[in-house]
């Protein structure tokens, strides 16, 4: 099993200062488990502006992320009703 990374762009960053204390924990167990069980998950592609990027689902939050060489990065965590608007 590979060891991956996390990389939080500055716009993820962002995203996480103004989540909920709460919603923030569960984003953060989310990616923990995603980097635990990397090779067993569905990775769930986008389409349109956002080829190339997968989305994992936390409630009605969305993680966006894209992934090579073990290392993963984090785009953006926001809102279902938001996340996709901007790039």
């Amino acid at each position: 099993m590979a060891q991956w990374k996390n990389y939080f762009t500055e716009k993820a960053n962002g995203d996480v200062a103004i989540l909920d204390k709460k919603i923030r924990e569960r984003v953060f167990s989310k990616i923990k488990f995603l980097n635990e069980n990397f090779d067993q998950i569905v990775h769930l592609p986008l389409g349109y502006q956002w080829q190339g990027f997968f989305k994992l689902r936390v409630g009605d939050y969305r993680i966006i992320y894209e992934f090579e060489n073990n290392l993963i990065t984090i785009h953006r965590i926001k809102h279902r009703k938001d996340v996709y608007k901007n790039k």
